[in-house]
């Protein structure tokens, strides 16, 4: 619990000592991932197939932008500097990881979710009392996917590997887990609220949590092990 906390608050201390770089990665993934969206609606594009295929492709982007963001992070946690052109790096870099890594746990959280829906409106009632088993696995999704893109960028590995890792850490440190969860979603409603906060700090602030949590507990790994 004390970690937690610790870990947690610092690693808002260094959001708030960096915070033009933090806001500035966070007004470029914003710009990376909605851009589409945005460029439809400047051009009052109406032809529901363009609109569609906008929004595909701000999905696309999502993977990408998000490694960008997390790269820079992880460069402010490891280094203590980073420059927007580490953005442009991580999102090159780890492109398509990126976006498979998007792409698996949206299909993850969407067959999770189905599966939940029909267990609840199933006419048995067995069948019903195992909605908590999917509760819980939609649980634990939200618990390993903090890790996925901070294990990305700062081990640069494959999709499989990275959420093999993921689960892995999410369960040798439950408690961490949980507070980092909810201090991000803490995060998350005040800046749905607030709205502006979304814009200029959510992702980032959020990408350099996950980073810092996931980087002070390999060091206890390597402690662990004499290195």
């Amino acid at each position: 619990m004390r970690f937690a906390v610790g870990v947690i608050g610092q690693a808002f201390k260094i959001a708030y000592d960096a915070i033009g770089v933090v806001i500035l990665a966070n007004v470029v993934w914003c710009l990376a991932v909605f851009s589409p969206i945005l460029l439809v609606g400047i051009l009052r594009v109406s032809q529901p197939y363009i609109i569609v295929g906008s929004l595909a492709f701000a999905l696309l982007l999502f993977g990408p932008a998000s490694a960008g963001v997390h790269f820079m992070m992880n460069r402010l946690v490891n280094g203590g500097e980073t420059t927007i052109a580490d953005f442009g790096t991580g999102f090159t870099r780890f492109f398509s990881r990126g976006a498979l890594l998007v792409l698996v746990n949206a299909l993850i959280a969407v067959i999770l979710v189905v599966d939940l829906i029909w267990v609840l409106n199933s006419d048995h009632l067995i069948v019903r009392l195992l909605a908590g088993v999917f509760v819980y696995f939609i649980l634990f999704w939200l618990l390993f996917i903090q890790y996925v893109f901070p294990l990305l960028v700062e081990q640069n590995i494959g999709v499989v590997r990275v959420m093999k890792r993921a689960v892995l850490v999410a369960v040798d440190n439950l408690g961490m887990s949980f507070m980092l969860a909810g201090a991000v979603a803490l995060l998350g409603v005040f800046s749905v609220l607030t709205t502006a906060p979304f814009l200029l700090l959510f992702v980032s602030v959020a990408a350099l949590i996950q980073n810092f949590a996931l980087v002070e507990i390999l060091k206890k790994y390597d402690s662990a092990n004499g290195r």
